[in-house]
């Protein structure tokens, strides 16, 4: 399935390498797959905010990111890998996937908020987002959760800002 009305939206700040993802998601039986356009390469730090609509708590969260980029490291250990709501958060380089868990559950009409530093050498960032939920008991920490989901794909529009100035332009819609 492929979505271009899906309210997800991104701005980049290319002066100092970050890019804020916002959205919402009205599902939890589907891997979420953004693909976001970046102008340049190298470590970009990523700040992801959705609102949970659906009608069940998330319990835990797996992002599973496309070719061309992987979680930053310093000596094996991520630069930047955090959740406000999930305090245990965990790369698993073998399927270079970010697992959330821990914590309190982010309940419907609540937003979870995450962090993490990814070294992109592609002009485009894939990221596949899967939300573990209570009816949903598959393990999460194995990096394969939500494998077998459907997808719905989201070309996330881009605008570009200029930390310094005005925006600047429109990267996609």
């Amino acid at each position: 399935m492929r979505a271009h009305d899906i309210h997800m939206g991104a701005s980049i700040d290319e002066k100092n390498k970050v890019i804020l993802l916002t959205g919402c998601i009205d599902r939890n039986e589907h891997s979420i797959v953004l693909r976001i356009k970046v102008p340049s390469l190298g470590q970009w730090t990523i700040i992801k905010a959705e609102v949970n609509i659906t009608n069940e708590p998330w319990t835990g969260w797996q992002i599973n990111i496309g070719k061309g980029s992987t979680v930053a490291t310093t000596d094996g250990v991520p630069d930047l890998l955090m959740s406000r709501h999930f305090p245990k958060a965990q790369f698993i380089p073998e399927h270079n996937a970010i697992a959330f868990t821990g914590g309190e559950p982010v309940r419907p009409g609540d937003a979870i908020l995450k962090y993490t530093k990814l070294d992109v050498k592609r002009h485009e960032i894939v990221l596949a987002h899967n939300r573990s939920v209570p009816t949903i008991t598959e393990p999460i920490l194995d990096g394969t959760f939500g494998k077998n989901f459907p997808n719905i794909e989201v070309d996330v529009p881009v605008t570009l800002f200029d930390s310094t100035a005005e925006t600047v332009g429109i990267l996609s819609k």
